[in-house]
């Protein structure tokens, strides 16, 4: 009988983890991840909360103190309404936040150098699988080489390439795009003005949008306009292109000068007008940085 060897395709935090509950029941794994490295916080990024049911499997994981360190607890939600009222739903026991970066980090770091059943090759991602005669799997890289195994999970996210080479998978799920999309800013830390320990959702008149904002361990914040999509129907040129990875203003432009000086001509005054009414309705709770208001009013 052929001992299990597992290959997760996709090395974020759902592949890791996976790999580290399989571990504690001593089947050997290899995760795949297409990135040569663990992604720095960027435009794209976003943080991830995880109530008790996350935390029970970074529990079983043999995971959670050391995951409890890299994130922050959420002991409530805070509801802000466009008249200033605030709702405080607690959270007991809290809720844990991390960013996805440093929940990969942290993972990935448990996965070398805990457990030898875990093999993380990093730099190829997964192009095509192939059931063998034999009942063995054989997953082929974007690189052009093989890896031999005995199952094959797809973490790759929804377009995972693992789902798409398997025939059979094709008519049991659906890929529903949620209509809306974000626009994300990282305002400074104002002591008094934020709540520290929750997750704060902004509702604003305007059904069209909401803000989210949230601490990180780095010491500002993330906040997102999430917008639906009757914005796009007055704001198309809001809507972000399939080609466009986002743009993060410290580490491409390298400064609120070079930002403004690249993007005032090209983007819309309608879009201050957006950003300055949202930020008005939240003006009692949300503390814009200098830079922030410098790039956008």
């Amino acid at each position: 009988m052929i001992s299990p060897h597992v290959v997760i395709a996709g090395g974020g935090p759902a592949g890791l983890l996976l790999a580290l509950l399989l571990a504690s029941h001593s089947i050997q794994t290899t995760i795949l991840e297409k990135s040569s490295a663990t992604d720095p916080w960027n435009a794209r990024s976003y943080s991830i909360n995880l109530n008790s049911r996350g935390l029970s499997a970074l529990e079983t994981a043999g995971a959670l103190e050391l995951a409890k360190a890299a994130g922050m607890a959420r002991h409530q939600i805070v509801l802000e309404s466009a008249d200033g009222q605030r709702t405080h739903i607690p959270k007991n026991p809290p809720d844990y936040a991390f960013s996805r970066p440093d929940l990969v980090e942290c993972l990935e770091g448990i996965c070398r150098e805990k457990h030898p059943l875990i093999t993380i090759q990093r730099g190829a991602g997964v192009a095509n699988v192939e059931e063998k005669a034999d009942g063995t799997m054989q997953v082929t890289l974007d690189n052009g080489s093989k890896v031999t195994c005995t199952h094959v999970v797809g973490a790759d996210g929804k377009w995972s390439a693992v789902r798409n080479s398997i025939a059979d998978f094709n008519n049991m799920f659906k890929v529903q795009s949620e209509p809306a999309f974000g626009i994300s800013i990282k305002p400074a830390i104002s002591s008094g003005r934020w709540e520290l320990d929750a997750t704060s959702v902004f509702r604003p008149t305007s059904p069209k949008y909401y803000v989210l904002a949230a601490p990180l361990t780095s010491g500002r914040f993330t906040a997102s306009i999430v917008c639906f999509d009757e914005v796009k129907e007055e704001h198309p040129w809001l809507v972000p292109r399939d080609d466009d990875p986002g743009v993060d203003w410290e580490s491409e432009y390298g400064g609120v000068a070079e930002a403004n000086a690249e993007c005032n001509p090209i983007w819309p005054r309608c879009w201050k007008k957006i950003y300055q009414s949202s930020m008005r309705t939240y003006r009692v709770i949300l503390q814009r940085s200098a830079s922030i208001e410098e790039l956008l009013g």
